[in-house]
């Protein structure tokens, strides 16, 4: 696996297009395509700037894991030699977009399980609707038997009494 192939494996784990990944890095358009077996000193630089948890060494030698377990993730974009201030400052302003495009993306996909699940239980609940109502309707029949038979032996307990007392 060459530079370039590490680069492009990179940018498919982070969900990037190349030209993403150059506009957020500072590259030029078409960097990624146009590398060789090695890469220049202050690009790679830009890149770690941006991507702290991008291991060099991955990168350059193919030696490690893609991923530097002990990088921190910064907040601010570390200002490398070559690149001025406004020039880190639409660095950071396009990583942020990229950020809240990506978070956006999330949101939709969680609102889309969540709209399945609430779907699913709107039909639980209609289903426990129907059988609740129709155990009510077969209590409310069993009751109205009852009733009757307890009007009916009322009513003939009554002409008992009477009989006996009249």
């Amino acid at each position: 696996m060459e530079v370039k192939d590490r680069i492009i494996a990179f940018l498919k784990h982070k969900k990037l297009s190349q030209a993403k990944f150059e506009q957020i890095v500072g590259l030029s358009n078409g960097f990624v395509s146009s590398i060789g077996k090695s890469i220049r000193g202050d690009s790679i630089n830009k890149m770690s700037a941006v991507f702290p948890d991008l291991n060099q060494a991955w990168v350059l030698l193919g030696v490690g894991e893609m991923l530097d377990s002990s990088a921190q993730p910064k907040i601010e974009v570390a200002k490398p030699h070559s690149m001025s201030e406004v020039e880190i400052s639409n660095l950071n302003l396009i990583k942020a977009q990229w950020e809240i495009d990506r978070l956006k993306e999330r949101i939709e996909e969680i609102k889309s399980e969540n709209s399945e699940n609430i779907e699913a239980i709107k039909r639980d609940y209609t289903q426990i609707i129907f059988k609740i109502s129709g155990e009510r309707d077969k209590y409310a029949k069993e009751v109205s038997v009852l009733n009757e038979r307890y009007h009916t032996q009322e009513a003939v307990r009554d002409k008992k009494i009477n009989r006996n007392t009249g």
